[in-house]
């Protein structure tokens, strides 16, 4: 076994080389110059544990909800069910809405967030959801007409984009046969011009 001093100058001539000090001490102990006391302890850090239960990943996934952020408060800081709902809980409170607008916001796959409120201190309410939801309702809806203007949109092969773009004057929200007017009048223009082509084509033939 090497003295002290022995010792602080072969540490100091590795050192000085390619080693740190923890390699040298390391390397030193390894060759048995060196007690294993000498060796300084370096206290390794746990990394801070980010699981869930599988009851609690189903409770996140059941809410569309992204729990990267909720904290664990189970053992190794583990998530549990109540961790997700409490965090769940405190999304929705964040957001100024009656409860029967989060329950008609969360059956329909609504964002309250996007919602603009018109209650009481700038609550949202159920017929704000409602209002918001709206636009999407009715383009999902099919137009309706009357007798005569579905066999006028049969005749110029109008379809439901075409249709669409029409505002319905009759009752319920019926498109009556003038109102494809405008519709009717392209279509003549498109068909006539589409047949002038092909008279064109014809000539250039013969």
């Amino acid at each position: 076994m090497c003295s002290s001093l022995q010792l602080s100058q072969i540490i100091d001539h590795l050192t000085e080389n390619k080693y740190s000090r923890d390699g040298a001490l390391k390397l030193l102990e390894k060759e048995g110059l060196l007690p294993k006391n000498m060796i300084p302890k370096v206290k390794e850090e746990k990394p801070e544990s980010r699981f869930a239960s599988q009851a609690a990943q189903d409770a996140a996934d059941a809410t569309m909800l992204d729990f990267s952020e909720c904290q664990g408060t189970s053992k190794n800081g583990k998530i549990t069910v109540k961790d997700v709902k409490d965090f769940a809980a405190s999304k929705v409170k964040k957001v100024n809405a009656s409860p029967a607008a989060v329950t008609y916001a969360k059956d329909h796959g609504l964002n309250l967030e996007e919602v603009t409120a018109t209650g009481k201190d700038g609550k949202i309410t159920i017929q704000d959801v409602k209002k918001f939801a709206a636009p999407e309702e009715k383009k999902a809806k099919k137009p309706k007409l009357s007798p005569g203007a579905l066999k006028l949109a049969k005749q110029w092969q109008l379809d439901e984009d075409d249709l669409a773009e029409v505002k319905p004057t009759g009752s319920g929200d019926t498109i009556k046969k003038s109102d494809l007017k405008e519709l009717v009048e392209a279509a003549k223009e498109a068909w006539a011009a589409e047949e002038t082509d092909e008279d064109l084509g014809t000539d250039s033939d013969a």
